[in-house]
């Protein structure tokens, strides 16, 4: 029986990424990527590697390192890894489908170096750390020798908007390209104290869709597009461009720099270097991308192009084929995982009262939807050839108005019966489709209104309405009744021509065009009597109102109100007399009377309409109170 591998069954080889001399610190240090293949020189996926250092487990005392390996999650350097060894002396990493693992290590000790060894423990295979033993698959990877942090060069990174370096972004989320010095291990180095200002920036499309590049150049704002598969370079005077996708669409870039970084001590040029950097890159992935492993829920189905939209917080995403693609098996699943035919899963959409989740997968040419749930929501997935046929039929019916026809009954009719199959939810992709043929024929014959004809009754109809016999003065009132009683006579007759009604509209302006209207009336010349109070029981106020214009004459109320409150909820009941004076009675909030010779904190303020001759009727605010200098009791007059 074969109980794991033989050095012969693998060929293991281990390169260093950078060179042998490494920057301190877990944050530093030097990558390694193994790659692990088979005697025949295959490539061998998911086969776990051990790692050490060859100083530590050479069985030579002399030979000792303080180096570690490096805790990596999400490509971030954040500890030193202790979950296979406490002292951070050991590791196991695991094959990717390439055959390829990397790992990292560190010190944090200056003038140290390590010799990492990688080996297949054939012994050994519960995933803990083994021992290396004589015969087992190994390799020694390249020395690497560790000092105190120091600018060896620069690279280009592109970071987010958080300041994280990153090449992956979503929607509409901008890449900042810049330049960055970096220590022995290619790590940026803060605070370095050297400029790179005017660096010339090469932008390669490497994408389907356009991106655009900001810069600035020359002190001001600068943009350039860049289409699929093209190359542009531009001058930023900054140091940094700012790439984002056009209109959030899938695409990607490939970007290099070159310039002159510079020391500054004094405003002076103590140190620079020339730098080329190598490509960073960027790929943007738009928010409406399905990818090959996404779950949301289905927001509407196509039968005729076989296609699907899906949903998710980030809003609709783009249509993917469930059927129908030459080269792709599709497979369909139930919430229990039961197989579905093409024909089931989309009567299972096609019946359901409530959102549907499903998981849509892409493996090789194997195109998977999982149903998920069919009570994801309040919103069941859209008929698409249904939602197409019912705006069809809305615009149909929105197209018809109703007052253009002769015979606007009929043609209201017809847009009823066409509403009746629109609200029906259980309305066909046929039925909707039928009924806007049926609308559409149902009109096409009617009679329609002449336009122009109704456009001069509408104007005439404008001009009546805009003509006010009250609004003249009393001699030439009556002119202006009659001119709009001639006018009506023409409107209302159905057979009037096009010409008469405009004829009738020129007539009526004519009439009235020399006719006098009332004056605009200035309630501020309105004054009022000051008086006692009288009555038996002393609760009545008397008011007579006068003009201080000699051409304003016959003041009057055209309305006054029934009541206004004033102090203590009292109340005043408000009156026009025969002889067009104005009266108020004062009682208390049980209607009893106030005497007003003795109670002086009342005041009563309440809106009113006044005219007089040959004026315009005008509202006016009037406020009743005591007037203590006067010892009367006044009313003023106000515009409102």
């Amino acid at each position: 029986m074969k109980f794991g591998a033989t050095q012969a069954d693998y060929a293991l080889e281990v390169t260093r990424d950078g060179g042998e001399e490494a920057a301190t610190g877990y944050k530093n240090g030097r990558k390694y990527k193994v790659v692990v293949k088979t005697k025949d020189g295959k490539l061998a996926a998911n086969e776990t590697v051990n790692v050490a250092f060859n100083e530590d487990i050479d069985g030579v005392i002399s030979t000792t390192t303080d180096a570690k390996f490096v805790k990596v999650d999400d490509d971030k350097q954040i500890d030193w890894e202790n979950k296979y060894n406490t002292d951070a002396k050991a590791i196991i990493v695991k094959t990717d489908s390439k055959g390829e693992a990397t790992f990292v290590i560190g010190n944090d000790k200056a003038n140290s170096y390590a010799t990492p060894v990688v080996w297949i423990d054939v012994n050994y295979q519960s995933g803990k750390t083994g021992t290396l033993d004589k015969g087992e698959p190994t390799a020694i990877a390249p020395i690497s020798y560790f000092q105190a942090p120091t600018i060896n060069g620069a690279k280009l990174v592109s970071k987010d908007k958080n300041g994280d370096e990153t090449s992956k972004y979503v929607g509409k989320e901008a890449a900042k390209f810049e330049v960055v010095l970096v220590n022995q291990s290619g790590k940026t180095e803060k605070d370095s104290q050297y400029t790179t200002n005017e660096v010339s920036y090469s932008i390669e499309n490497t994408g389907a869709n356009e991106v655009l590049v900001e810069y600035t150049y020359d002190k001001e704002p600068r943009k350039i597009t860049v289409g699929s598969n093209r190359v542009n370079s531009v001058i930023a005077d900054n140091g940094t461009i700012n790439v984002t996708a056009v209109d959030g669409k899938s695409t990607s870039v490939k970007v290099s720099a070159t310039g002159v970084a510079k020391k500054y001590e004094n405003g002076k040029v103590v140190k620079e270097f020339s730098f080329h950097s190598k490509d960073a890159t960027a790929t943007f992935t738009s928010t409406s991308e399905v990818t090959n492993l996404f779950t949301g829920t289905i927001k509407s189905f196509n039968t005729d192009k076989k296609t699907i939209v899906f949903n998710d917080k980030d809003g609709d995403k783009e249509a993917v084929k469930y059927a129908g693609e030459s080269g792709k098996k599709y497979v369909y699943k139930n919430v229990n995982s039961a197989p579905l035919s093409e024909t089931q899963f989309i009567e299972l959409l096609k019946d359901a009262s409530k959102g549907v989740k499903a998981t849509y997968e892409v493996k090789d040419d194997v195109v998977t939807f999982y149903v998920l749930s069919v009570d994801a929501g309040a919103t069941p997935p859209q008929d698409a050839l249904v939602a197409d046929a019912a705006k069809a039929l809305k615009d149909a019916i929105d197209g018809v108005k109703v007052s253009d026809y002769v015979e606007p009954a009929k043609a209201q009719a017809a847009v009823d019966a066409a509403k009746k199959v629109l609200d029906d939810t259980k309305s066909t992709t046929q039925q909707l489709k039928d009924a806007k043929t049926a609308l559409e024929t149902a009109v096409k014959d009617l009679p329609k209104v002449d336009q122009d004809n109704k456009a001069a009754k509408d104007a005439l109809d404008a001009a009546i309405k805009a003509v006010k016999a009250n609004e003249y003065i009393p001699a030439d009132a009556t002119k202006a009744t009659a001119a709009v009683t001639a006018a009506e006579t023409v409107l209302a007759d159905a057979k009037s021509t096009t010409q008469q009604l405009k004829d009738a509209k020129t007539a009526l302006e004519t009439a009235v065009k020399d006719l006098k209207l009332k004056a605009t009336f200035d309630v501020t010349k309105v004054k009022a009597s000051e008086v006692v109070a009288a009555g038996t029981n002393k609760n009545e106020l008397t008011f007579t109102f006068t003009s201080s214009d000699a051409a304003l004459t016959d003041v009057d109320f055209v309305t006054v109100p029934k009541t206004a409150t004033g102090a203590d909820d009292s109340i005043a009941t408000i009156a026009k007399t025969a002889t067009g004076e104005l009266k108020l009675t004062v009682a208390d909030k049980n209607l009893a009377p106030i005497d007003l010779t003795n109670v002086f904190t009342n005041t009563f303020t309440f809106d009113v309409s006044l005219t007089a001759k040959d004026a315009k009727e005008t509202p006016a605010k009037i406020t009743v109170k005591y007037d203590a200098a006067k010892t009367k009791w006044i009313a003023e007059v106000a515009s409102k």
